[in-house]
């Protein structure tokens, strides 16, 4: 996938958050080695590469978080809104298509190792 098919991807995921702004989501964010933070909010403000969640804290009223629509793209943020995910999986539409190697292309080769290192 080349750099246009993935800004119109991430202008698709800015059109959705802007559709949806003040409503609330559930948003759950891969932070590695099997760790998970979930967060519960609503959609405060969209800006052009990412979206800001406001959330209730105990100890503050409110909390801003923000996320980056690159991350939604990768999977390491999804967003949920009553249980639906609000995305499809864009993950398939990123996948770089491994190229089989060919090692016979490579075998009759006339160069000999000593060049190589001179």
């Amino acid at each position: 996938m080349d750099l246009n098919e993935q800004a119109q991807l991430i202008e698709k995921i800015r059109g959705t958050f802007e559709a949806h702004l003040g409503e609330k989501v559930h948003v759950e964010q891969d932070l590695g080695r099997s760790r998970i933070s979930t967060h519960n909010g609503t959609i405060y403000q969209v800006h052009p590469r990412l979206f800001i969640l406001e959330v209730q804290r105990k100890r503050v009223p409110k909390a801003r978080m923000s996320f980056q629509f690159a991350d939604i793209l990768t999977g390491i943020v999804k967003v949920s809104q009553n249980g639906e995910s609000l995305f499809e999986n864009y993950q398939d539409l990123l996948a770089v298509k491994k190229e089989v190697y060919d090692e016979s292309e490579y075998a009759n080769n006339d160069i000999d190792d000593e060049q190589i290192v001179s």
